[in-house]
């Protein structure tokens, strides 16, 4: 019996090590002065820029209640991906690569509620118009997002400002695009929306940029508001985002896979 249990363990600790192999891991600076999220980054010059790859470049804050994340994303695609299409911050508290609790913002704009496109031109949805007018896709991001819990099996919407200690801010800065977030870290009982690291500090993050939505949906020809009709007929797709047809993505080779990243960090004491 001892001997079984020396060999789940050994293979037990094998798992996690291939699991975590490569994945970078950072640590997060102390702060005892208030960050304001304004899309200016200048409070961040003299905090270490981590690479997550050539085209996303994170920084990490945090005091006694709260973690500050500073996400630069450089590439034209993967910004016009994370404002038409949509971006998720996903963090765990065990400090692994489980999505236990997702920040869904900018929410991608064919996310956003029906009565809330209004564009007769919306943008291309695969993301690949190097001509985007960023600073216009980020005033259309609109002040909802939404909360994921367990892998997404549970969604709720929100306002912003409707949720006690969170903050968000996004800005375009010399060909960039700036990500601000500010989350508590305190206690679960204490906020409706918090990371509380479970062991020595450390928080898995996670950031997917794409729309698994669209990925599960291709566009028809079909402009929004073109004869709406049930799900899954031409003009009407799942949850009424105009435009979609029920038909699986290999139809659409050019549509641009998901990024996923992941990183581990440690909180500073």
């Amino acid at each position: 019996m001892q001997k079984k249990m020396i060999s789940i363990i050994i293979i037990w600790m094998v798992i996690n090590s291939f699991l975590w192999a490569g994945i970078p891991e950072f640590m997060s600076v102390f702060t005892e002065q208030k960050i304001p999220l304004d899309g200016k980054p200048a409070e961040w010059e003299s905090i270490q820029s981590n690479l997550l790859n050539e085209n996303f470049h994170l920084s990490i804050q945090n005091d006694a209640n709260y973690i500050y994340l500073l996400i630069r994303i450089t590439s034209p695609e993967e910004i016009n991906k994370a404002l038409i299409q949509g971006m998720t911050i996903w963090f765990d508290a065990k400090g692994k690569k489980n999505k236990e609790l997702g920040i869904h913002y900018p929410l991608g704009f064919f996310q956003k509620p029906l009565s809330d496109q209004k564009e007769e031109n919306p943008p291309d949805f695969r993301a690949q118009n190097s001509d985007v007018d960023v600073n216009e896709l980020i005033l259309k991001t609109g002040e909802n997002l939404e909360i994921l819990r367990s892998d997404g099996k549970s969604v709720t919407s929100h306002k912003i400002s409707d949720i006690i200690g969170l903050e968000i801010a996004l800005a375009s800065i010399n060909d960039e695009l700036i990500y601000e977030l500010k989350i508590p870290c305190l206690d679960e009982f204490l906020m409706p929306v918090t990371v509380c690291p479970k062991k020595k500090n450390t928080v898995g993050l996670g950031i997917f940029v794409g729309s698994e939505k669209i990925h599960a949906n291709t566009f028809s020809d079909r402009s929004p508001g073109d004869n709406l009709g049930k799900r899954g007929k031409p003009g009407m797709g799942e949850k009424g985002f105009p435009g979609i047809r029920n038909m699986n993505n290999k139809n659409c080779p050019d549509l641009p896979e998901i990024t996923k990243l992941w990183c581990q960090f440690t909180l500073a004491d």
